[in-house]
């Protein structure tokens, strides 16, 4: 007998949602099977079951928040063993979840086991006020684009779903928060046949007619977000220092790149990537964390880049950045940008970063200032660069600049030592030479 529990899958998770259940009710499970995804504050992680047995029931429905350590399914050793004892430990654990919507009761599961995971009840829609559901006839009628920049926000869940049922979900209609589409949404357009699924829709509006505003709660990891950022901010002693670089030989050596080696599709991003890899290892000293009655400082460079999302922002972590080459570090990073817009992040690949860059010069930023991603001492913000009057000797020209603001926690670094990285990183960024393949 096995009551399975929500694992803790990240050093942050407190809760966490199955995303997709990958057994039916009464399906056998091997050890080191998958039984479901689970959605986490960071990524989509497949769950592997330790032991051997027989699914018999799921005790929460995908999409319910559940807190670590909260029972989530029966597995026992034999497909008819009696497992009564365990459903009575399930519900008296769960009791303090009342708020959570009720899974299937034991007489419930004969149904539960005829469906496949594709198939099990939608959970119920978080409220969001004016944005009402969308009928089952309208789910086809508008993208659910996020403004500005055309992507289709759908739940893991919801997609899932789509792909199970060969359905083209880009062109749906989102009822969920923000216009995101949910399991309700694919499961109409399913319902509707393939031709409504794929037909053109018009333009989609940001509110319902007459609605005032709309109430979007947060995800799983908007919430670790907010927590994160908000003890960062109130309890770290941020200090900021900026300075400005010219920029005409990094863009030269990004345009050289791209003519001889176009292939490699290195970015100015990469640059900067080994630019700071090279800084950090003269400085150590920014190469730290802070721990509480000690500071670590780090001989790998382990660089975290923030990516945006349509959930939010994940730092996925380039490891050992100081010993890899720009081709290495270019195809890492387009690597991991990519897993953590799907949310398919392994946790060892945003965990335990040594220092991060946070990079908005491709949205027109001028200079910004980042919160820094604890337990790391510091964290560079970089803008974009600009065309501006420079000075050149005695006289006036235009240059190519751009701004880098190190914010640094001063328990852990002092004003000169930040100064001298920033000196040292500027010095490599205003003729990268030495940054080669």
């Amino acid at each position: 007998m096995n009551l399975v529990t929500m694992p803790s899958l990240s050093p942050t998770m407190e809760v966490g949602a199955i995303s997709l259940w990958k057994k039916k009710v009464g399906e056998p499970i091997a050890a080191g099977e998958v039984l479901a995804e689970i959605e986490t504050d960071k990524a989509v992680v497949e769950f592997q079951l330790a032991d051997e047995g027989f699914v018999r029931e799921f005790l929460v429905q995908p999409g319910q928040e559940i807190a670590v350590g909260t029972p989530i399914a029966i597995v026992t050793d034999a497909a008819d063993e009696d497992y009564s004892a365990a459903l009575a430990q399930a519900k008296a654990a769960s009791a303090p979840q009342a708020a959570a919507p009720a899974a299937p009761s034991a007489a419930e599961g004969s149904a539960v086991a005829a469906q496949a995971p594709a198939a099990l009840p939608a959970p119920a829609a978080r409220p969001a006020v004016a944005q009402p559901s969308a009928p089952a006839a309208a789910a086809v009628a508008a993208p659910a684009t996020a403004p500005g920049d055309g992507r289709v926000r759908i739940s893991p869940y919801a997609r899932k779903l789509a792909e199970a049922g060969q359905l083209d979900w880009h062109r749906l209609a989102g009822s969920g928060p923000g216009g995101r589409i949910v399991s309700r949404d694919v499961e109409a357009a399913l319902a509707a046949g393939p031709g409504a699924a794929v037909a053109t829709p018009p333009a989609a509006a940001p509110f319902p007619a007459g609605a005032a505003y709309a109430d979007v709660p947060l995800t799983l990891m908007r919430k670790a977000i907010a927590r994160k950022m908000s003890e960062a901010k109130q309890t770290v002693p941020h200090f900021q220092l900026t300075r400005k670089v010219r920029a005409e030989r990094l863009l030269e050596a990004r345009a050289g790149l791209k003519e001889s080696f176009p292939e490699l599709a290195i970015t100015l991003n990469d640059l900067i990537v080994k630019g700071c890899a090279a800084a950090l290892r003269r400085h150590p000293a920014i190469n730290s964390q802070f721990l509480g009655d000690r500071v670590r400082r780090f001989s790998a460079v382990d660089i975290a880049v923030a990516v945006g999302t349509e959930e939010g922002l994940v730092t996925p972590v380039l490891r050992n950045a100081e010993q890899k080459g720009l081709a290495q570090i270019s195809q890492e990073l387009r690597a991991l940008g990519e897993r953590a817009r799907e949310r398919k992040l392994a946790p060892e690949e945003y965990q335990g970063g040594t220092f991060t860059i946070s990079n908005l010069g491709m949205f027109g930023v001028d200079e910004f200032n980042a919160i820094i991603n604890t337990p790391q001492a510091c964290i560079l913000a970089v803008a974009g660069i600009v065309r501006e009057p420079v000075v050149e000797g005695d006289a006036l020209a235009i240059g190519r600049t751009m701004n880098l603001t190190l914010s640094s926690d001063h328990r852990a670094v002092d004003g000169v030592a930040a100064a001298q990285f920033m000196e040292t990183l500027v010095r490599i960024l205003s003729n990268p030479v030495a940054l080669t393949l």
